[in-house]
């Protein structure tokens, strides 16, 4: 069985990784992982998720960081029309070809952004058809709980400070 690189893991599921909101994964468009480690070494490869679940919130957060790149392009773009200075062109993003002036630019970006959005709504949608889950992560069930503890705190101080009389 041949050895499979780096580059042609990442070319099987779909290049163009996009960081994840802590940082710590690339994401990939058919919901594989990687760890973003600077150390080639460490970047562990995670397939993409047997669970819809899973596979379809690491998707919806691939396709979020996406949008996400493109509006930042644009912000920078109409701060630099602002007087601020202008960030450089985000690397991951095609510079447009024969479009001169900034509305031309926006005007691209936005019709850049088109496809990662159409490919957002449709992974939400797939969420959104999946039925809930009825087996809470463990760091929603600790949530869940310390809500209802400081809910019951609440209600307990409320109750003394209603029992105070003179």
């Amino acid at each position: 069985m041949p050895i499979e690189t780096q580059v042609e893991w990442i070319q099987r599921h779909g290049g163009s990784p996009e960081l994840s909101e802590d940082e710590r994964l690339w994401l990939f468009p058919d919901g594989a992982a990687m760890n973003s480690s600077e150390i080639e070494v460490c970047r562990f490869r995670h397939e993409p998720p047997n669970d819809d679940r899973a596979r379809l919130e690491i998707q919806k957060a691939y396709w979020t960081a996406r949008v996400q790149r493109i509006a930042r392009q644009m912000a920078g773009i109409k701060a630099a029309l602002n007087g601020a200075p202008f960030l450089n062109w985000d690397h991951k993003i095609p510079k447009p070809q024969g479009v001169s002036g900034p509305v031309a630019v926006l005007e691209y970006l936005r019709d850049l952004a088109a496809e990662p959005k159409e490919r957002l709504a449709a992974v939400e949608a797939e969420l959104a058809k999946l039925p809930v889950n009825q087996v809470l992560s463990i760091r929603e069930r600790r949530l869940k709980r310390a809500l209802a503890k400081r809910a019951n705190q609440a209600r307990d101080q409320l109750q003394k400070a209603m029992a105070v009389t003179i």
